[in-house]
């Protein structure tokens, strides 16, 4: 069925007073498939890049794993390693100033406007547009972060490109993805919140580090981050849950399914990493000193 609108500019101008396209389909398509695997594809996003045409950002995951496990790395083979010093500290101030504005419009058009944090659940009228361009923007970011691969790879660090970082950047996309064709805002609006102000923090480190070592000899707050993003899968995880506790919340179960399996699988795979990284290693420093 087709729910777009019959005019771009009524899709960019709307107001409560303006012609709008009949939801009555979609509401009974969304009545019957709620609580399945069959979500119908939000009327207001159908057409939206990456989104209805879907396919295109499993091209661009696929791409990005080939470039970076393959391509790139021959690539770089007989060449040395690039510095990137300029390049990466532009790169990060983007980051953060792009995954900023994130924070605050997930946050002013999501939890600031009535957001229930025990079930939020879809808006599928016009009036949830602002949280939907909000959520697409985000949606893009997860494809911007791929340059963060690329860059190891022009830089030689290929330490770097762990299993965890591949499955983090090659998953973003493809979960955000998937939950921005069907549920554009609602309940999943508050993984992007955090998500956004971790990444904050996370770009501020990468940049500070960027400027050499006069500056990284002051970076002992590395580790912090990794508990930032292990608390943010723990609060995403259990807030999504609440889809199942709370039996009448009208958000879709695959959605909320697809968050906590996810969350769940960060989890794991960086509490792998900070024990190796931080605990262990702490530890045999310890020992190399007795």
């Amino acid at each position: 069925m087709d729910y777009t609108l019959d005019h771009e500019d009524d899709w960019l101008n709307i107001t409560h007073n303006e012609s709008r396209p009949s939801y009555d389909e979609f509401d009974e398509d969304w009545q019957r498939y709620k609580g399945s695997a069959l979500v119908p594809l939000h009327p207001l996003v159908q057409d939206w890049p990456l989104v209805g045409n879907y396919h295109y950002n499993i091209m661009l995951v696929i791409g990005y794993l080939a470039i970076v496990k393959y391509f790139g790395p021959k690539f770089m083979q007989d060449r040395k390693p690039f510095e990137l010093r300029g390049i990466l500290q532009l790169y990060n101030i983007c980051q953060i100033l792009f995954s900023s504005y994130l924070f605050w419009a997930l946050l002013s058009n999501g939890l600031l406007s009535g957001y229930s944090l025990k079930c939020e659940p879809m808006d599928y009228s016009v009036r949830g547009l602002p949280i939907a361009r909000a959520s697409w923007l985000y949606y893009i970011s997860k494809h911007t972060e791929f340059f963060d691969t690329f860059f190891f790879v022009l830089r030689k660090k290929t330490n770097q490109i762990t299993l965890l970082h591949l499955v983090h950047h090659a998953g973003m996309p493809i979960i955000v993805g998937f939950g921005m064709r069907t549920t554009p805002g609602g309940q999943g609006t508050f993984f992007g919140v955090l998500n956004s102000l971790v990444h904050v923090v996370m770009y501020t480190y990468y940049f500070l580090a960027a400027l050499g070592p006069s500056v990284q000899k002051y970076l002992w707050w590395k580790s912090y981050i990794t508990q930032m993003q292990l608390i943010q899968f723990v609060i995403v995880f259990f807030h999504a849950a609440q889809v199942f506790i709370y039996k009448d919340c009208d958000f879709p179960k695959v959605i909320a399914g697809v968050l906590c399996s996810f969350s769940f699988l960060m989890l794991i795979m960086f509490s792998q990493f900070y024990i190796t990284m931080y605990l262990r290693n702490r530890s045999a420093k310890a020992n190399k000193l007795k």
